[in-house]
This record gives structure tokens, sequence and C-alpha cells, in this order.
């Protein structure tokens, strides 16, 4: 309810009780808060308004854009919002983690009542306890893991990211196949491994089983280059055999 306020404009002091209530050492600070808004669409803008929605903090439904207050500071590209809130007095803004590196974060209340900061093993803990959508199921509402019943680790708004292609990649021949090798090679440990570089965790268990099960129904050419795409052309070449995941990581 207290981000919902700060970035609607609802509540503009950092002395505010709410506020205070949970940080009583900002009792004494009249500083004006200062919202750093993105102007444009994002996938983090509509995370945010989701978990704020799903919460029951907001009326207003999911959106990849959000309404600047106006004692907010707009910002026109996604690369500007950490040297923005850096820069000025009073600010606080949403980004994605992998963004996010020397900036002060929030703890945020998780299901189980525990405050807990957004880090990779947080973000994991919480994909571990998922009920995951089937891999051709509708994904979107069920990016959110706030609802589920989570360990004292989890934090409340993480999401998965996830890709959307075709299961019959025949058409495309050799290039059909080898997406179809790299979705397999991306479920593989080496790869898994280096994600918490980039700000992501590793896929759970679960998840990684739902993944391969739903490229194991992937549909290929027999290995001839196909026309079907005009004016594309795939090039005659052998289909590459996908690797065989390896187990996954211990989470």
């Amino acid at each position: 309810t207290i981000i919902a306020g700060i970035f609607s404009g609802a509540i503009t002091n950092w002395n505010d009780a709410a506020i205070v209530a949970l940080n009583p050492s900002l009792a004494e600070s009249a500083e004006a808060i200062r919202p750093v808004i993105y102007s444009g669409s994002s996938g983090t803008t509509y995370t945010l308004t989701r978990y704020l929605f799903q919460e029951g903090a907001s009326s207003n439904s999911a959106s990849y854009t959000i309404t600047a207050p106006s004692n907010s500071f707009t910002v026109t590209a996604v690369s500007s919002i950490s040297s923005t809130i850096s820069g000025n007095t009073g600010t606080i803004g949403f980004i994605s983690y992998g963004d996010a590196s020397n900036l002060l974060l929030a703890s945020l209340l998780n299901k189980d009542g525990a405050y807990v900061q957004p880090t990779t093993t947080a973000f994991a803990a919480a994909a571990a306890v998922a009920t995951l959508p089937a891999g051709t199921d509708v994904w979107a509402d069920n990016l959110l893991l706030s609802t589920s019943t989570a360990s004292k680790n989890s934090y409340p708004i993480s999401f998965f990211v996830y890709a959307i292609f075709n299961v019959d990649q025949a058409p495309a021949g050799g290039v059909g196949a080898a997406t179809g090798a790299f979705l397999y090679w991306t479920q593989t440990s080496s790869p898994q491994a280096k994600v918490s570089e980039y700000g992501f965790a590793n896929l759970s268990t679960a998840a990684l089983t739902n993944n391969n099960n739903t490229l194991n129904a992937l549909t290929f050419a027999s290995g001839t280059a196909t026309t079907d795409y005009y004016p594309y052309v795939a090039p005659a070449v052998t289909i590459p055999v996908a690797p065989t995941p390896t187990s996954p990581p211990t989470l």
C-alpha cells in the first residue's frame, strides 16, 4: 500500500505516518519524496503494477506504463533511472535488479511476514515454490510469485523472464534446428551458472523440468532446408543434434 501511495503521488513526504510506522528513524525527516518514473513502456513497470494490483494495493490493473505524479522526476531512458536516483535527494524508483548496482535497495514484506532484500538468492527462493503453468499455456498472468506460499527468504516481486517461439520449427530447416539446440543449451548447467552475473537467479528444478518437457515437444525438419518462409531461404545444413540437458544446478 505504501509503494502504491508513493508512485501515485498520494504519499509525498518521507515522514508520512505510514512510512514512519515501519521506519521510525524517518520521523524527523520532512524531506519530499521524488519518485523517478520512466516515461516509456517497460516490462519492469508491468511487473510492479501487476504486483500492486494483485496485492490489492491499487485499483489500476497491470500496465506497461505508469502515470507520473506531479512530484516526480520523469526520465525518457531506462539507463537514466539509476543516475537520477543516485544524483538527487529524496528520490525512489523501481528498476530491474541487474541495473540496480550502487543503489540503496528497499526491503519488502513477503507472505511469511519477513522483510527481504532483493537478491538472486531471494529470487531463487521464490521461484522454487512457484506453481508453473505448462510451457504451452498462457504465462502473462503467472509471472509474479508474491502470492506463493513462500519461504522467509523469498522476495515478493520476483518473476520469470520467458521466451515465445513456434512449437513447429520444421519450416525453418537448419535455422529452426539451431534455435532448438540453443534453447536446450540454455537449460544446461553451464549457462545457468552464469546468469547470476547479470542479476538473474538460476531456474528452479521445476522450471527446468517444465522447460525441457516443452522443448521435447518441438517439431524439427528431417534435415532438408525449406523456402516456406519466403523470401527467406534457409541454408541447406544438417540439423544439429540438441544436447542432452545435464542435471539442474543445486539451488
